[in-house]
């Protein structure tokens, strides 16, 4: 009796450990398969949501689909939309964010959003180094912008804050937003190649710092004057080798064509095709 028992356990055990060992082989075959699908259909036909105006930290999303031939819902609100539905989008309460064609799925955060959909379409390096330094690029950017919304945001007289804000886009002053874009230019000419921000590929950098630039350069950010970008001759290169791109073109120009006409702040993104003229 005590070596029929001993089988039976031994037997339970057995099967115990091959059921498990199947289990884990089905896993590691639905991982598999899941890694042969393509990419790009995690963010197939998602929705991306941010205002209607300005273009702002959406527009590098847009350009990522668009040249990534991806389908996607690009739903514009207005202001007035947002107060009702900032407490639906749990838990930041900021735009942009992007969800997915399940209806369920939110992904916040523009950077975030902006990595997912540049790692889909492959407009997100491979290679680690240069991953790492569009991901530097990409905060240095978002470190002007914090920057350039911060200076004389303590000022309450308007003239006041605009000259603040004009000084410290002065380069001959030594100004805190001209040092910023000094260091992203000369960032560009050791790291970037022939109007490329990274490397000489096409990455998310390029087009994020290409919608950056248009909307520092728009006067939305009160105090920041339109030629504010003029001396910095390889973020300029940048922005026009985006703008001239074909399917960035034909973004522009269909906008144009569908409203009647661009709104102020997006003339600045389709004019910069015509920099360094």
């Amino acid at each position: 009796k005590i070596l029929h028992f001993s089988l039976v356990s031994h037997n339970a055990c057995t099967l115990i450990q091959n059921m498990a060992s199947t289990q884990e082989e089905e896993e590691k075959d639905a991982q598999q398969q899941a890694l042969l699908l393509p990419t790009s259909t995690v963010v197939s036909n998602s929705t991306l949501t941010y205002f209607q105006y300005p273009p702002g930290r959406a527009e590098a999303i847009r350009l990522a689909f668009k040249i990534g031939k991806i389908a996607f819902n690009d739903h514009r609100i207005t202001f007035g939309e947002w107060k009702t539905l900032k407490s639906t989008f749990k838990p930041w309460h900021h735009v942009p964010v992007l969800t997915l064609s399940d209806g369920v799925t939110v992904i916040g955060q523009a950077r975030t959003i902006l990595r997912m959909v540049g790692k889909c379409t492959g407009l997100y390096p491979s290679d680690v180094m240069l991953g790492a330094r569009c991901d530097e690029l990409l905060d240095a950017i978002d470190d002007v912008h914090m920057k350039s919304k911060a200076v004389g945001s303590h000022l309450t007289n308007v003239d006041e804050r605009r000259q603040a804000r004009a000084d410290a886009c002065s380069s001959e002053k030594g100004g805190s937003i001209a040092l910023g874009l000094a260091a992203l230019d000369d960032f560009i000419a050791q790291h970037g190649q022939n109007g490329h921000a990274i490397g000489k590929i096409w990455t998310i950098a390029d087009l994020n710092l290409f919608c950056m630039a248009s909307l520092w350069s728009s006067e939305f950010i009160d105090g920041i004057p339109h030629n504010v970008m003029n001396e910095y001759s390889n973020i300029q290169a940048c922005r026009k080798m985006v703008a001239t791109h074909p399917t960035v073109m034909e973004h522009y120009d269909s906008r144009e064509e569908e409203n009647g006409n661009l709104h102020e702040f997006e003339t600045h993104y389709k004019n910069a095709r015509y920099l360094l003229e």
